[in-house]
């Protein structure tokens, strides 16, 4: 009771901070005019509905009117909502129905246990994201009777940006059924319940496909990855344990005006530095993305590129290609910047007539798109505007749709931002 107390309280303070864009749905409703209210469809995550929010860290409010049929009127109802990183206050007819507090793998299920008289009613959603990616999962988004009967709330919705992170503590979750240390986002839980009982077992190596949720803290985590990586290796008594890395695949949709935008790029590379120890490798999926869905389905080939890994470097296997295209160099000549790549005896494209992801930027530190030609292991670059290139960056978005540069094993070049040496 108490903790429920308190998140009432704290969704009350949170509605009072945003009070003007909330009170813009009165009057006229959800039409053309509503308040600086824009559309967009749900479930997404925040960057879908503008690139702008890809590292926001706050409040984005969403709304929208559904009808109750007469025949579901005054019955109890069961709302579904995908998970929604991090945290979340629901409203019907400005009543909270339901909140959940820094939970973001959790789906959402509030009841309503007196259902909804027949007619239009108001649904508002809170989604506040604490740090890295925000917004909705994908997952059903429905109100339902036990009988079958089904409300869908997928699709067309209203939004609108709120504040940052309100500066007032979370309500603490409390579940007294529970142990200390066994919420999966208390330290150590995940490893104790999972881990430590089989942390002895003599294996090989291990794979790591995660990153998503620690899109927004690329300096951290380029730090924290190996250390997990040899607090494996101390534990199981194995300190050649092997470490396979899945690179964050592409997400969101494709940004034309950013070239270069960091966000997941960056997440990207502290994974790549993570796997250089000598005893990990990097598999890139950037090429196996689905811009709607941070759970891309393309699994076989992520498994394929994993299993090559390892039968060349944990079992020996020196003819099986698991490395695509890296940045070996990149060297000014004239307008131009040559690019030359290790594992690239044979430099291809997986579609298109031409390299495309490339982007240079000049003095001004502002990137556009270059053009790019194939030169044996090398790849030409130059831009128009840019005559004393600075930078060049390949695949350097959240979604970098263009990128198409292989080698011979079909395998994707991995994404790079670097300095062009004066």
């Amino acid at each position: 009771a108490r903790h429920a107390t308190e998140v009432d309280a704290y969704w009350a303070a949170v509605r009072e901070l945003d009070k003007e864009a909330l009170a813009s749905l009165d009057g006229d409703g959800l039409g053309a005019g509503a308040g600086g209210w824009r559309d967009g469809t749900l479930p997404a995550f925040f960057p879908a509905l503008d690139p702008a929010l890809a590292q926001f860290d706050g409040i984005v409010w969403h709304a929208r009117d559904f009808e109750v049929p007469a025949g579901l009127a005054g019955k109890e109802l069961l709302l579904s909502l995908p998970a929604i990183d991090d945290c979340d206050g629901v409203w019907i007819d400005g009543e909270l129905i339901g909140a959940t507090m820094n939970n973001w793998t959790q789906p959402r299920r509030y009841a309503l246990a007196a259902g909804l008289a027949a007619g239009t009613h108001r649904m508002v959603i809170a989604a506040l994201d604490m740090a890295g990616q925000g917004g909705l999962a994908n997952g059903p988004m429905t109100l339902a009777t036990r009988n079958g009967g089904t409300i869908d709330l997928a699709g067309a919705w209203k939004w609108h940006r709120g504040g940052g992170i309100p500066r007032m503590p979370l309500p603490a979750r409390r579940d007294v059924s529970k142990e200390p240390g066994t919420e999966p986002h208390e330290p150590a839980a995940i490893y104790n319940a999972m881990m430590a009982p089989c942390i002895a077992y003599p294996v090989r190596g291990a794979i790591w496909y995660q990153g998503e949720s620690n899109a927004g803290e690329p300096d951290a985590y380029r730090k924290l990855l190996p250390l997990l990586m040899n607090s494996w290796r101390a534990k199981s008594g194995n300190p050649d344990m092997a470490w396979g890395i899945v690179q964050l695949a592409a997400f969101m949709d494709f940004a034309e005006n950013e070239p270069a935008q960091g966000g997941w790029a960056f997440l990207r590379e502290a994974q790549f530095r993570g796997a250089a120890d000598g005893r990990g490798g990097m598999i890139s999926a950037t090429d196996l993305g689905e811009a709607k869905d941070i759970h891309p389905r393309r699994k076989r080939e992520v498994g394929e590129r994993l299993s090559s890994w390892a039968r060349n470097t944990v079992y020996g296997e020196a003819a099986v290609a698991w490395k695509g295209p890296e940045l070996a160099s990149a060297k000014r000549d004239g307008a131009r910047v040559v690019c030359a790549f290790a594992n690239a005896s044979q430099l291809l494209l997986r579609d298109g007539s031409e390299p495309g992801g490339f982007a240079l930027a000049g003095a001004d530190g502002r990137f556009v798109w270059a053009r790019a030609r194939i030169d044996g292991s090398t790849v030409v670059v130059e831009a128009d505007g840019v005559t004393e290139p600075r930078e060049v960056a390949y695949a350097w978005q959240n979604n970098p749709e263009r990128a198409n540069l292989v080698n011979g094993a079909m395998l994707p070049a991995v994404p790079f931002r670097v300095a062009i040496p004066r």
